[in-house]
Formats: C-alpha cells, sequence, structure tokens
C-alpha cells in the first residue's frame, strides 16, 4: 500500500497545531493565575498581563484563519468578497496593532503609502489575513530595535505592497523553500517555531487574484528585506467579484 502524502501532511499539521493550542493555553492559564493572585491590583501590570492575554488570542486565530483558508484552497471553495479598500488608513490601522502587541522588541516602524494611489477593489477580509501573514514572518526574522516598514505604490498595473525590515535575516537558501506548504524557520524543541501556513496560503490566495507573492532579500547577512505582495490594480478577476455594497 503506497504511502498518502496528504495524510502524512495532515498529521503533520495536526501536530503543530496541538502543540501551538498547548502553549497558548499554557500562557494563557499562567496570566490568569497571577491575576487570580493579586496581580490585577496594580494597573500597569493588569494592563500588560491582559495585553500579553491578547496578543495570544490573536496568533492562535490568525493560525486558525490559515488552517481554514488552507482547506478552502483545497476544496476550490473558496468565495472572495471584493470592496472598494483605502489602503492608507487601512494599513496605518493594521500597523499600529502590530506595534502595539510588539512594542517589547523597540521596532521602530514606518507606514509609506503613495498619495496618489486610488482606492482598491478587494477581499478585505484576506488581504488582512495575507498582511497579517507577512508581519509575522518580518517580525520574526527582524531583531529587536531595527526599523519595520510598510509600504504601497502602484507600478504599472500593480499594486505592490511591501512588508520589510533593515536587519532581516533571510538567506537564499531558506527563500527556496519558505513559501512551501509546512515550512517553518527554526524549531523550538521537537516543535517548529509556527505552522508552516502563512507563507503558503498567502501565496495561494494572491495568485488566485492574478497575482504573486516574493521574497526581498537582504543585500547582506542582515540588511534590508522582507516580503513582497503583488496585486492587479484592476482587470476581469476583480471585475467579477465586486461588490457594489
Amino acid at each position: 500500500m503506497k504511502d498518502d502524502p496528504r495524510g502524512d501532511i495532515d498529521e503533520q499539521l495536526l501536530a503543530r497545531l496541538a502543540h501551538k493550542t498547548g502553549r497558548t493555553a499554557g500562557a494563557l492559564r499562567s496570566t490568569t493565575q497571577a491575576l487570580l493572585n493579586g496581580a490585577d491590583e496594580n494597573p500597569a501590570l493588569r494592563r500588560e498581563l491582559l495585553q500579553a492575554m491578547e496578543f495570544e488570542l490573536i496568533e492562535l486565530q490568525r493560525v486558525l484563519d490559515n488552517v481554514i483558508q488552507l482547506k478552502a484552497l483545497e476544496k476550490g471553495t473558496t468565495s472572495p468578497v471584493r470592496r472598494s479598500v483605502l489602503l492608507g488608513p487601512w494599513l496605518s490601522q493594521l500597523t499600529a496593532r502590530w506595534q502595539r502587541m510588539h512594542a517589547d522588541k523597540a521596532f521602530s516602524w514606518r507606514v509609506d503609502v503613495g498619495d496618489t494611489l486610488p482606492p482598491i477593489l478587494m477581499d478585505e477580509d484576506r488581504l488582512e489575513q495575507g498582511l497579517n501573514n507577512l508581519m509575522a514572518n518580518t517580525v520574526r526574522r527582524a531583531r529587536s530595535g531595527s526599523t519595520l516598514r510598510v509600504t504601497a505604490s502602484a507600478e504599472g498595473e500593480w499594486l505592490l505592497i511591501r512588508v520589510a525590515g533593515d536587519q532581516f535575516t533571510f538567506s537564499p537558501q531558506e527563500c527556496d523553500s519558505a513559501f512551501d506548504l509546512l515550512h517553518a524557520s527554526g524549531t523550538e524543541g521537537r516543535f517548529p517555531v509556527s505552522t508552516g501556513l502563512g507563507l503558503y496560503v498567502t501565496r495561494q490566495w494572491l495568485r488566485q487574484e492574478g497575482g504573486d507573492l516574493e521574497a526581498i532579500l537582504p543585500a547582506a547577512a542582515h540588511g534590508w528585506g522582507g516580503f513582497a505582495m503583488r496585486l492587479p490594480l484592476a482587470g476581469p478577476t476583480a471585475a467579477r467579484g465586486a461588490n457594489p455594497a
């Protein structure tokens, strides 16, 4: 009987999800115990612990969203709901959330959106999911105290959104496999530090939309590097999925 590669992938995914869920539950349990044992009486400490809990839950939700998107892609059941999005304020709000979640790393965040960039017709939920995945992968590879930059610009017929850092660790060797399903950058004990879904599902979604996702390789061992997503500014795919609401 031949091995089932799909079954092996599902087993690996289940093991990583169990590890991620267990870690999150452990972190929430520890924080809850601290609050019950008196930490709630210190306003600053209480806020810090609650923010830590929020981060754990947001991260777990991101992973679950990626699993749902992976299964939808496999079954061909994705149903884009495209709306007009003004990227400047939208990207600033998204970046501010990541800045708050990673305040302990002292990143300097920059958002740069071209003044002439028109509203873009796209699936806002999928765009947010994709950018959260790029943010997570960039933060994971960036050194504390570095500058992280989110830019959006129109280049010809394309919308380019880049998420990059000035002290980014990303080797040409990893670039070859970073977008593979279940690829993970490093381990934590017996388990990878990530589920290995984010970059894969983001690239697959972008390709469905007629775009793509690419790595920005640092010129040196630790230089400017990150990820760039490319989407058509307009086209048949967007027109078919337009939601007039």
